[in-house]
């Protein structure tokens, strides 16, 4: 079936031109989808659109009765429709927006390259990611901590303890990777957190964890410490 469906939307999309969806229709798409908003919405094939925001695609069709996610295949030229729409809708990030002294600087090595991460400290993936970070050298990785209180109604509370620690790296750092939990969670300082969570939204950044490289580009989730080497030039 999903074979089927990839042939028959391929034969559309090859003789599909982009281009931008109506005022209307991206108010009836914000309505119906409210967390589309800020997304980019054009024209993508026949009579779908696709809805860009995030990182993530997906497509729906002009009366918002039917809607494709997943991945759409273009049989005749043998490509990812979506993994292209990614890539040439992937953000670039002005590194003077990131203020490092809102960040928990980590330093492996001499810190020579640089590298962001919008982090969450209960989120999984992050979890999964910080023992990456202990296999690179020469870096300098400043987390921006940014806890998802819809999902981790805790992160928020170990945020602020670790960022009014006395070694924030080492607060951090030992916290996700599940070596020491807090013994209270309650904060006496003042916390960057609101504004890093303000600062992610406006460079459209809503998971995590989000790395961004010094070229400015950005990736979302979990992603092999070779990949994160490639990105930091070797």
């Amino acid at each position: 079936m999903k074979r089927i469906i990839s042939l028959v939307l391929s034969t559309l999309l090859a003789n599909a031109i982009a281009h931008a969806a109506p005022a209307d229709f991206e108010a009836k798409v914000i309505e119906r989808f409210p967390q589309a908003e800020g997304a980019k919405i054009e024209k993508a094939f026949d009579n779908f659109y696709s809805i860009i925001k995030g990182g993530e695609v997906v497509f729906v069709d002009e009366s918002l009765a039917y809607m494709v996610t997943g991945d759409v295949v273009n049989l005749n030229e043998n490509y990812s429709v979506v993994a292209k729409l990614k890539e040439a809708n992937r953000p670039k990030i002005n590194l003077a927006d990131l203020k490092t002294k809102d960040a928990i600087k980590l330093v492996r090595g001499n810190g020579a390259k640089k590298m962001y991460v919008f982090s969450d400290p209960d989120c999984p993936y992050c979890k999964k990611l910080e023992p990456e970070f202990d296999q690179l050298q020469n870096v300098t990785i400043y987390v921006f901590p940014m806890p998802l209180d819809s999902l981790h109604p805790n992160a928020r509370k170990v945020s602020e303890w670790i960022w009014c620690s006395k070694d924030r790296a080492t607060a951090w750092h030992s916290y996700v990777l599940g070596k020491s939990m807090p013994a209270s969670t309650s904060s006496s300082c003042e916390t960057p957190i609101d504004r890093n969570i303000a600062l992610a939204k406006k460079m459209g950044i809503y998971g995590t964890p989000a790395i961004i490289f010094e070229s400015g580009e950005i990736i979302p989730g979990l992603i092999p410490v070779a990949q994160i080497e490639q990105k930091l030039g070797g």
